[in-house]
């Protein structure tokens, strides 16, 4: 085979494994991201010292502005 074709299918080869690496990166980093950013969520929920009525209630007028609903 021509030598030129063989260093192009090298070369596809080489970047071809190192997209598969990039890919397997990202997917464990945003992975990593939803674990952080669920921890953070929790952490937040705990610090609120109200009943599971007032929370709702909080939930509640947030969602409806005014008492109408969206």
């Amino acid at each position: 085979m021509n030598p030129q074709i063989e260093q192009i299918n090298t070369e596809i080869e080489k970047h071809k494994a190192k997209i598969t690496q990039l890919q397997e990166r990202i997917k464990r980093l945003e992975a990593r991201r939803t674990e952080l950013q669920n921890t953070e969520i929790l952490g937040r929920v705990e610090v609120i010292t109200t009943t599971p009525e007032d929370l709702a209630a909080i939930m509640r007028s947030l969602t409806n502005k005014g008492g109408k609903a969206k």
